[in-house]
């Protein structure tokens, strides 16, 4: 019953923060930057934590960044040149939404020409998940009934392959986490605005399933001094930079299970929320900076 009572009030807060946001996503959005201030005297003398809180977004901080990814045409990557796109989506990511809500601005803003699509391929025990039941209450309605399809699978990953090889020059398995070159140089441009509004901190703390974000930040050159990666969903990837001094941290519960110490602000609960129990218990004077995706 906890369980649930957790997940209804995910689900909840998540939509309404996404119905408010779409009413505007006929054109294209400069998101602002958000940031909460903590200092914590009572864990450590002279430490300040400022959370970059993207929980105020729909699609979180993936929403920044992923149009622009997703029209890129760089030769190496080019995914304009696709009409449709397949993620495999954790139940428990917030890719999907973001995937979801970067379809739908493409669409807005085109006149004319064969709409984006998007496929969205989940295990079938992850149904119910809050992120996905957001994904769901999209689609309800037209036009995005046509433009995107979630489908429930045992297996996700071959499912999405055989979808894929149907039609191979229209169809694309995108990077899990959007891992392209074209979303780090998107999420180093981020980095770089914080620096110029906040400055430059101690220590860089982030929630990692690919790495994406936490390499993309390593790019701001001086954003931090040093990066912590937690990863949530399963062993450590890729999360460093050439030159950055970087540290994973595996967070040993399972991807399914909620934060058992969340923050005292709105953070999804098996991702970023897991974060802030590293961080709080620090023993250090200076300044962080704790990066809330959504």
């Amino acid at each position: 019953m906890e369980l649930q009572r957790i997940d209804e009030r995910e689900y909840e807060n998540r939509l309404e923060i996404c119905e408010e946001e779409l009413k505007f996503y006929d054109k294209s959005i400069e998101f602002k930057l958000n940031f909460i201030e903590y200092k914590l005297d009572q864990f450590a003398q002279g430490t300040k934590i400022t959370v970059f809180d993207d929980s105020v977004l729909c699609g979180g901080t993936k929403s920044r960044f992923l149009l622009n990814v997703l029209e890129s045409e760089s030769e190496k990557t080019n995914l304009r040149k696709y009409n449709e796109y397949i993620y495999i989506s954790s139940p428990y990511g917030g890719a999907q939404i973001a995937l979801v809500i970067a379809i739908r601005q493409i669409n807005f803003m085109r006149e004319l020409g064969t709409p984006k699509r998007a496929a969205i391929f989940v295990n079938i025990k992850g149904e119910n998940a809050p992120f996905v039941r957001i994904v769901e209450s999209f689609i309800k309605n037209k036009p995005e009934s046509d433009w995107i399809q979630i489908f429930y699978k045992n297996d996700p990953d071959s499912a999405a392959l055989d979808y894929q090889m149907l039609k191979p020059t229209e169809r694309i398995i995108l990077n899990s986490g959007f891992d392209y070159e074209e979303s780090l140089k998107e999420i180093q441009k981020l980095g770089n605005r914080i620096i110029e509004e906040k400055g430059t901190f101690n220590e860089v703390w982030v929630a990692t399933g690919s790495g994406t974000l936490i390499r993309g930040l390593q790019r701001s050159k001086g954003l931090g001094k040093k990066f912590f990666a937690v990863a949530v969903t399963g062993g450590i990837p890729v999360i460093r930079e050439e030159g950055a001094e970087v540290e994973g941290i595996l967070h040993e519960p399972p991807f399914k299970d909620p934060a058992k110490f969340p923050p005292p602000f709105l953070s999804a609960t098996r991702y970023d929320a897991k974060v802030w129990q590293y961080v709080k218990d620090r023993k250090y004077k200076g300044n962080i900076l704790l990066w809330n995706v959504m």
